[in-house]
């Protein structure tokens, strides 16, 4: 109908109401007496059984009408070409939705439009944490037992037993001998000729991991351009927010009557990270068959039968790094259990278990620290990853290490594997011991392969992945173009004026 089509049933073409310039009397005895659904804004039914809802705003415009319903009131002459409002299709275009309701999955793609409204990364992650919602933490040291498939299901991860092919091409068998004795010089110094502080005895761990890390960086930095411009940082604090679908049936606290999803926050303090001004290589094509159709545990139990329960909280997303920063890209990862963790491993769960336990924290602690980086590139719930994110992992607890590697192929994990077939990926070795002992002042049985994976994980070289980094942010942005170098950002930083204290306030200038 031409005028204002909103008055007209669009399946059948009823009248549903006309009206120009009603006297506000006229309206008030109308809407008591003859028409009281209509001008409430109530949803009226017309002769072809469709239910319309009518917005009272709109009785002042003028519209086509039937004069023989409506004795009285103006009627503007219809046109000879019908009008008809544009067909919404079913679902929003440019994603695949799989089998997600209509109502659901438009929900989502209006709130990327809303997030879209914001061009700067961070406004983008301000506005997506205001909220508080009721949130599954996710540790990065679970005790629980039979956790696992529970950590696999929420990340979406496939593992795999092993390390990726591309470290059969990098030989570090030059350098093992100097970094052997260096590591063998950095235990006996930590453990037979300091003495630190009974407070300090819990962080040792922590002390010879880094010591481990100076000596090696100090050995090989100079024969690699990568670790000559890295960034090393201690103590990084790691967080991110997910969402997960396939728990419609279990209900559990947090999901909603539209919605099947759980919201999970990850949060962690790193014991060291290194990172790098370009991307590691990916260990897998995108698109490559494990990636498509690796197999996963399915647990859409509620996350309560596993010891895992809700809080309220805000979604945050921490890389440890500033946005802008030239090293954007992880590098590698060392996390250290604690000892009081350590310790309730041992006392309460059998030895079966650590291998597990050892293996979620790589599967949460990649799954979490890949996804905070994709956030500061622009990539988020509603922005798809469009190109894998790939890091290294190192996990300890002083004398054992477990080295993982990690590929994100995708952070949808709100939709089903229908609509997003990837899978992430972990490859993992399990818990091996650097050296067995410590014997008249010397290392017993330092274990040459442990440092040579190490050395491996320093020496894999990032590359160009020939694709765009950051797709979803406006081009020739201050965070879509970094300063060149590690020491133009440094100044940079510099200049940047401090905010000021309020002019009105009076200096004491006599004293």
């Amino acid at each position: 109908m031409p005028g204002c089509p909103a008055l007209s049933c669009i399946y059948c073409g009823t009248v549903l109401m006309a009206a120009r310039k009603i006297d506000p009397e006229k309206l008030r005895r109308w809407r008591t007496r003859f028409y009281p659904k209509i001008f409430t804004g109530e949803k009226v039914k017309t002769p072809c059984t469709q239910w319309v809802r009518i917005d009272p705003k709109i009785l002042e415009k003028k519209v086509t009408a039937d004069p023989r319903k409506w004795p009285g009131i103006e009627v503007m002459p219809q046109g000879d070409i019908a009008e008809y409002p544009p067909i919404k299709p079913r679902y929003p275009p440019g994603q695949n939705w799989g089998n997600m309701d209509e109502e659901i999955a438009w929900t989502w793609d209006s709130w990327k439009e809303a997030v879209d409204e914001w061009e700067a990364v961070t406004d983008r992650i301000a506005i997506m944490s205001q909220l508080e919602k009721v949130t599954y933490p996710v540790r990065p040291i679970d005790t629980t037992a039979c956790l696992l498939p529970y950590q696999q299901y929420i990340t979406k991860t496939h593992t795999i037993k092993g390390l990726p092919k591309i470290y059969e091409t990098v030989d570090v068998d030059n350098h093992l001998g100097d970094v052997k004795s260096i590591v063998e010089d950095v235990i006996l110094q930590e453990y037979e000729y300091l003495e630190r502080q009974e407070h300090h005895n819990k962080k040792q761990a922590h002390y010879v991991l880094g010591q481990i890390l100076y000596s090696i960086l100090g050995c090989i930095g100079a024969r690699y351009q990568h670790l000559g411009r890295c960034q090393l940082d201690e103590n990084v604090r790691v967080e991110a927010f997910w969402r997960r679908t396939g728990y419609g049936e279990s209900k559990p606290r947090g999901t909603s009557k539209w919605a099947d999803d759980i919201k999970l926050q990850f949060k962690n303090n790193m014991n060291y990270q290194l990172r790098i001004e370009k991307p590691l290589p990916e260990f897998l094509p995108h698109n490559d068959g494990v990636c498509l159709s690796g197999e996963y545990p399915v647990f859409t139990y509620r996350p309560a039968t596993v010891g895992q329960f809700s809080r309220n909280m805000k979604p945050v997303w921490l890389s440890g790094h500033h946005v802008g920063d030239p090293c954007e890209f992880g590098l590698l990862s060392l996390m250290v259990i604690p000892s009081n963790t350590l310790f309730h491993m041992k006392m309460n769960r059998s030895e079966k278990y650590w291998n597990d336990i050892w293996l979620g924290a790589s599967i949460v602690n990649g799954f979490s620290s890949l996804t905070s980086q994709a956030y500061y590139q622009g990539f988020s719930l509603m922005h798809e990853l469009t190109y894998p994110w790939t890091g290294q992992f190192v996990l300890t607890d002083g004398q054992k290490m477990s080295f993982s590697c990690y590929q994100l192929n995708t952070m949808q994990t709100w939709k089903s594997d229908n609509a997003i077939p990837h899978r992430n990926i972990c490859w993992y070795t399990e818990p091996q011991k650097l050296y067995e002992t410590i014997e008249n002042g010397k290392v017993q049985g330092l274990n040459e392969d442990c440092l040579r994976q190490m050395l491996k994980f320093f020496s894999l070289k990032p590359c160009d992945r020939g694709v765009d980094l950051r797709p979803y942010l406006v081009k020739d942005s201050d965070e879509t173009v970094p300063p060149a170098t590690v020491h133009e950002f440094i100044e940079d930083i510099r200049n940047k004026p401090v905010e000021t204290i309020d002019d009105t306030i009076i200096y004491d200038e006599s004293r």
